[in-house]
């Protein structure tokens, strides 16, 4: 129960810095807004369009051009990293999204066993078990092809340390985010035992 009780706080003080980013992205958003309204007001004075109508996306070409019917390489695919760090605020691990794999590699100074019970027993046991399960309901009941059910494959060295976590076909953004805030919580819960 207490890493359940360590997770809870960890996300509800990822919510909070959250709540911060968001109201910091709502005062930016008026500003562009306003400055926006300037511009129509200018735009006004010499033609009846826009400055909203002039940025709005052109429409679609009936017929596509022949790449576009090819899936792009993954070297192409949007990248998002989010970095893991300790309550000191030390670089432990680092996460990279691109498409709908997940990609987890801790710092080389650093060491986490798969053997650690805030690894095995919640991130493997609990999270990683449970979407599986999810997934292996949903394909039997029709609603999922088997090829997009969420794959895990644990990369470690001969001392059983984590070197690489490749989480494939994660799904919806709400998984995505579940993997990402438990694992920041379980590297951080291991990094904290190790120097405590």
């Amino acid at each position: 129960m207490k890493h359940v009780a360590d997770l809870k706080s960890f996300l509800e003080e990822r919510i909070a810095e959250l709540k911060e980013e968001i109201e910091a992205l709502q005062e930016e958003l008026e500003l562009h807004k306003n400055a926006l309204k300037g511009v129509d007001a200018i735009l006004s004075k010499e033609s009846f369009i826009t400055a909203a109508e002039l940025v709005k996306k052109p429409e679609e070409p009936k017929f596509k051009p022949i790449s576009e019917k090819f899936p792009a390489r993954e070297e192409e695919l949007e990248k998002e990293e989010f970095q893991i760090r300790s309550k000191a605020g030390e670089l432990i691990g680092l996460i990279s999204v691109f498409g709908n794999t997940i990609s987890i590699i801790p710092e080389k100074d650093f060491t986490f066993s798969t053997t650690a019970p805030p690894f095995r027993s919640f991130f493997q046991g609990k999270i990683l078990e449970r979407m599986e399960g999810e997934d292996g309901d949903a394909i039997k009941a029709g609603k999922m092809a088997g090829a997009d059910k969420i794959a895990a494959n644990v990369i470690t060295d001969e001392f059983n340390n984590i070197k690489n976590i490749i989480i494939q076909n994660y799904g919806k953004l709400d998984r995505k985010m579940e993997i990402i805030n438990t694992i920041s919580w379980t590297f951080r819960t291991i990094y904290e035992e190790q120097f405590k």
